[in-house]
C-alpha cells in the first residue's frame, strides 16, 4: 500500500491500526466527527447559527453513535500505533440495519434535544435523514444494504 500524506503527517499502512470502538470513546469520535461536519452545508440547514450549530453537531453524532453501536459495535476506530491516537472512523453497518426503539430514544435525550433545539429542528434533521436514506436506496437500488 502506497503511502498518503493526511495535513503534515505521513501516514503508511504499518503506522496505524484499526479496531473496534469502545462504547467509552463515543465523545471523542463524536468530537472528531463534529469537527469534520461542522462545515458541512447539510447540517448548516438544520442547525441555524441561533441553535449553536456545534453543540447540535455533537449531541447528533454522540446519539448517532450510541443506537448504531448499542447492541453490537459496528463502528470502528483507525488509532496511529505509537500513540494510539484516534485518527479515523468508520461504520459499516448490517444489510438490516441498527433497529431503534422507544427507550433507546429516550436514552438518547430526545426530550432534551428538542427542549433545547426546538420542534423545527427535529423536523429539518428528520427530514435529511430520509433523503439521505432515500438517495442511498436510489444510487444502491434496494433499500437492502
Amino acid at each position: 500500500m502506497k503511502e498518503k500524506k493526511i495535513t503534515d503527517k505521513i501516514i503508511s499502512p504499518d503506522s496505524f491500526f484499526i479496531e473496534k470502538m469502545q462504547m467509552s470513546e463515543i465523545r471523542e469520535v463524536a468530537d472528531i466527527l463534529t469537527d469534520a461536519f461542522e462545515t458541512n452545508p447539510a447540517y448548516s440547514i438544520i442547525f441555524d447559527k441561533a441553535n449553536n450549530p456545534k453543540d447540535g453537531l455533537l449531541w447528533l453524532f454522540k446519539a448517532n453513535l450510541f443506537l448504531l453501536n448499542r447492541r453490537q459495535i459496528l463502528k470502528n476506530v483507525i488509532k496511529e500505533k505509537h500513540s494510539k491516537s484516534l485518527i479515523g472512523t468508520y461504520t459499516l453497518i448490517p444489510p438490516m440495519g441498527a433497529k431503534k426503539t422507544i427507550t433507546d430514544h429516550l436514552q438518547i435525550g430526545l426530550p432534551q434535544f428538542i427542549l433545547k433545539f426546538g420542534f423545527h429542528t427535529l423536523y429539518k434533521m428528520l427530514g435529511l435523514d430520509s433523503y439521505n436514506k432515500k438517495i442511498l436506496d436510489e444510487s444502491m437500488k434496494t433499500a437492502k444494504y
